[in-house]
């Protein structure tokens, strides 16, 4: 199975992949449980190898980045695609506020 070392969301088989930043994982996590009748596993991907991949939450978390695989119907996969990326989105923005307030 394909997973990511960069934040996004993806594609594959009949699952959605979704890739976040540690920060971002809460967030992704409540999106997930609003939706019922949906499965997600989580894979930790290492983000300087791509062949490391865990099952469970590795003790150092500073080289890792959640991957979760998501299944369930076409229509809530494509609902949770759209979310995510407009968590995505906001992070993006509210980061480059952040760096125009601090650099001013």
């Amino acid at each position: 199975m394909f997973t990511s070392q960069h934040r996004g969301t993806f594609w594959t088989e009949d699952k959605l992949v979704i890739a976040v930043e540690q920060a971002q994982e809460l967030q992704v996590l409540s999106i997930l449980e609003e939706i019922p009748f949906i499965r997600y596993d989580i894979l930790w991907q290492s983000k300087y190898n791509s062949y490391v991949r865990y099952d469970y939450e590795p003790d150092r978390l500073g080289g890792f980045i959640p991957n979760f695989i998501v299944e369930g119907t076409q229509c809530k996969l494509q609902y949770i695609k759209h979310r995510v990326e407009e968590l995505f989105k906001t992070v993006d923005q509210l980061e480059k506020c952040w760096w125009t307030i601090y650099l001013g």
